[in-house]
């Protein structure tokens, strides 16, 4: 009776598991999505004023037979793959000294003067016929997109403003066989700007590749909120163009209680609706939590979430990471991220935090939470 009850659970989980193939085309779209994702998680990762920031996360999947790719060659086994890294660090010039802000809530310490600084952000998706962690096999089937995208940083936090200026370089991958390559490596140039929640970047070489423009209006007061108010329950807002032909794309994330309870939702100015979500984090610094989305793609519902447990994020069909890999909708997943950053004196981001979205912790308050100092 255990082991028909055994047998009955492994075939199960077996197919729980078993993912559809994996589309070329859709992992090329996914690659060519590649720069814009890298120019957003850097903006995510600088819009706070942090100190410094260093991130990683690796993608997993359960079993190569779970993950084939088809091409016009035929159905090849392997594994999917997606690898990110992010470092950078801000040092302030010129007036070093400090000034107290204190609020009803809680104080801080900022720089008056300004600062300076650098970063580097590097991430590869695709699929390979060998797994492969950091250094990619040798191998003759293959299909993928690396990225690197590294710049400098000059910003003044007490006046909320920040200016960027960098390059891009995304290189494509395919097997030899594949004879129909076009421009496998390319340089794009990168700029940004922000002012308060506004924020802003372009990609560019000898024409426009894309450009994004997103206004962040939620006062978290973790992020220096005088007090609670109604502005902890203002929108953030995103338009985002993907070339001067492509679709413009709007995006909606809606606090609902708390820096804990948000909704977001995704639309193309072509497409319609593309994606929505709902998630609820059990602390600010999003080290545990859930979230469900209703994706629709090629005309079809499909419905999926994700579980947060610390440094893993299980998920299924999750939206988010349907558009970052593309192919992957009624699939099980997990990926493995760590992330630590600093924002001036008083507040750190719970590692974990980094590589999947940004989370902060109030230092002092924990201290007095915990009965000492830090």
């Amino acid at each position: 009776m255990r082991k028909a009850f055994l047998s009955a659970l492994a075939i199960a989980l077996s197919a729980s598991f078993a993912g559809v193939p994996l589309s070329r085309a859709a992992l090329h779209r996914s690659g060519e999505r590649l720069p814009f994702d890298l120019a957003r998680g850097v903006e995510e990762a600088t819009s706070l004023g942090q100190d410094g920031w260093l991130k990683f996360s690796h993608f997993a999947v359960v079993s190569p037979e779970s993950f084939p790719m088809r091409s016009p060659l035929g159905l090849h086994h392997g594994w999917p793959y997606q690898q990110a890294f992010l470092f950078g660090a801000m040092r302030a010039f010129g007036d070093l000294s400090l000034e107290e802000t204190v609020g009803k809530t809680h104080a801080r310490t900022s720089p008056q003067g300004w600062r300076a600084g650098f970063f580097w952000s590097f991430e590869r998706r695709g699929w390979d016929e060998e797994d492969f962690l950091l250094i990619p096999p040798e191998g003759r089937q293959g299909a993928g997109f690396s990225g690197h995208l590294f710049g400098a940083l000059v910003d003044r936090p007490r006046w909320g403003i920040s200016f960027g200026l960098g390059a891009l370089s995304l290189e494509r991958t395919d097997w030899p066989e594949n004879d129909g390559r076009e421009d496998p490596s390319r340089w794009t140039g990168w700029g940004h700007a922000g002012w308060g929640a506004a924020q802003g970047w372009i990609l560019a070489d000898e024409e426009v590749r894309g450009w994004s423009v997103s206004l962040d209006l939620e006062q978290r007061s973790l992020e220096g909120a005088r007090r609670p108010g109604p502005m902890r329950y203002a929108p953030r807002l995103r338009a985002e163009m993907e070339g001067l032909d492509d679709s413009l794309r709007f995006e909606w994330e809606q606090p609902l209680w708390d820096s804990r309870a948000y909704a977001r939702t995704l639309w193309s100015a072509d497409d319609g609706f593309r994606w929505g979500e709902l998630d609820f984090w059990f602390d600010p610094s999003r080290l545990f939590g859930v979230g469900a989305t209703w994706l629709r793609r090629d005309g079809e519902d499909l419905f999926g979430g994700m579980v947060r447990l610390g440094l893993v994020e299980f998920g299924y069909s999750y939206a988010p990471q349907v558009e970052q890999l593309g192919g992957m909708e009624k699939s099980v997943y997990a990926k493995i991220g760590f992330g630590i950053t600093r924002l001036n004196v008083d507040w750190y981001g719970a590692p974990g935090a980094g590589g999947f979205a940004s989370g902060l912790v109030d230092k002092k308050a924990e201290a007095k939470k915990h009965g000492g100092t830090r």
